[in-house]
């Protein structure tokens, strides 16, 4: 059962519109009385705490209450319905997956994609890409640090090891090059930099290379300028701020140009998360894609798992790591500083502490687009 959740705000009310097969009247619409300044308040307070890892359940709960309540109470939602979301204005910058009660979560109950639009429904119920090749596009900024450095290059490697990909990266991941390269892929993954621009939308982008290995910024009208007919776009390392003037334009202005050069679907992060984290859902994510999972199905068991990972987990996945590397040639500081970023986190932990259960760490990535 498929059901599609389309949220409009004024400044004095949240409107909610749905759409789905079993609604006697449909669509079913739904008025709450809420002043838009202090819904974008709580939304405000709550990137704040979340990006701190601080505890965010009583917020949570409030915007359960207020966006998602309504549609369970009149048994407009039911669990194991996948739900199309597409909110407006500040609605943006929250991961409905993380919404419930009691630390419940719709993620335990519900899948969840995203559309920029209602509309967009039936443009995506008709794409189909056919080919399997994928890529993988690699670029750090000159100034970032080494550690960071280094966990973009093992990002890049362990997705295109995972994905049998071509990998371009430095001074190779340029616009004529990138463009040349993306036209018959299926899936492509960004371990680059990317930003949407809270004060100016058409700023927002990601950092690229020009043939001379300078860092620039690809910007949203280039991005549609490139033939991504890619059945996912994957964008790993994104983060966004709060736009005060057009809350969401940012957000929607990136992912439609994605879709006007052909895409079918675009994950990303609505904050920036801790690199081992991401690194762990990304290859949980596409382990379940590659054995036939849908994304929807594959996006939603990732961060699950991420969820419930213990100490223990961890640890033991470096053990398995660090022998199946012990006849490999690898450069010894890389894995000397790679073990110690991750020891250095765990250590602290005890084998049972779920180390990654903070949303902080599994909520932000959302998949807008086709599901399948």
């Amino acid at each position: 059962m498929h059901k599609l959740i389309e949220y409009y705000v004024t400044n004095t009310t949240i409107n909610i519109f749905v759409l789905g097969n079993d609604i006697p009247n449909n669509p079913y619409c739904f008025q709450i009385q809420r002043s838009y300044s202090s819904l974008y308040n709580l939304i405000k307070h709550f990137r704040n705490n979340i990006v701190l890892q601080k505890n965010v359940d009583v917020i949570v709960e409030e915007l359960y209450e207020v966006l998602i309540r309504p549609l369970v109470d009149n048994s407009i939602l039911t669990p194991g319905e996948n739900i199309y979301i597409s909110p407006h204005r500040c609605l943006h910058y929250i991961p409905f997956q993380l919404l419930g009660y009691k630390n419940k979560p719709l993620i335990l109950t519900n899948h969840i994609a995203y559309l920029p639009a209602g509309s967009f429904l039936t443009y995506f119920s008709h794409k189909k890409h056919k080919g399997n090749r994928c890529l993988v596009i690699k670029k750090s900024a000159k100034d970032d640090s080494l550690k960071l450095k280094q966990s973009f290059a093992r990002e890049a490697k362990n997705v295109s090891s995972l994905l049998q990909a071509d990998l371009i990266q430095g001074s190779e991941a340029n616009f004529d090059n990138i463009a040349k390269q993306s036209g018959d892929k299926r899936i492509i993954h960004f371990t680059c930099h990317g930003s949407f621009h809270s004060q100016d939308a058409e700023s927002s982008g990601l950092l690229i290379s020009d043939e001379k290995g300078n860092d620039i910024n690809l910007k949203i009208s280039e991005i549609s300028q490139i033939p991504f007919k890619a059945d996912l776009i994957t964008l790993a390392a994104c983060e966004t701020g709060i736009n005060e003037e057009h809350p969401g334009d940012e957000l929607i202005g990136l992912m439609r140009s994605f879709f006007l050069s052909g895409a079918k679907s675009v994950i990303a992060s609505l904050w920036s998360v801790h690199s081992l984290s991401t690194e762990i859902f990304f290859e949980n994510f596409y382990n379940y894609l590659l054995s036939g999972k849908s994304k929807i199905e594959s996006l939603n068991l990732a961060q699950i798992d991420l969820m419930n990972l213990t100490a223990k987990d961890v640890k033991n996945r470096l053990e398995r790591e660090i022998k199946c590397r012990e006849n490999h040639d690898i450069e010894d500081d890389y894995l000397r500083n790679w073990m110690s970023n991750i020891l250095s986190f765990i250590r602290s932990k005890r084998n049972n502490n779920h180390v990654f259960q903070h949303p902080y760490f599994w909520s932000p990535f959302i998949l807008t687009g086709g599901w399948n």
